[in-house]
Order: structure tokens, then C-alpha cells, then sequence
């Protein structure tokens, strides 16, 4: 299972902090691979976060 969103300019500064916070949770999590996140090179301001995990 994919989870894709996009963070816009606005909530930037909270986004980057909630996974520090969550970080011991979500590797704990069953079934869970991956987190990455991109920026966007055509628009500033925005990030396309992407988690990957197991059903």
C-alpha cells in the first residue's frame, strides 16, 4: 500500500516535525517499508511525502 500527499508552504514547518515525533511508532508499525520525501523542483514551497507498507 502506497500513502501520497503533498504538503504546501503553510504547514511545512509542522509536517517536517510530526515524523521526529513519530518516528519510533511508524518503524514499530506492522507491515510498514518506507517514508520518503520529494521537493518539487517546478514549484517552491511544496514537498510530495510518500509511505509504503504492507496490507
Amino acid at each position: 500500500m502506497n500513502v501520497l500527499f503533498e504538503v504546501t508552504e503553510g504547514k511545512m514547518e509542522e509536517y517536517l516535525r510530526m515524523p521526529a515525533l513519530l518516528r519510533e511508532e511508524r518503524v514499530k508499525a506492522d507491515g510498514f517499508i518506507s517514508a520518503e520525501r520529494f521537493s518539487r523542483v517546478s514549484t517552491n514551497g511544496r514537498l510530495l511525502s510518500t509511505s509504503r507498507g504492507k496490507r
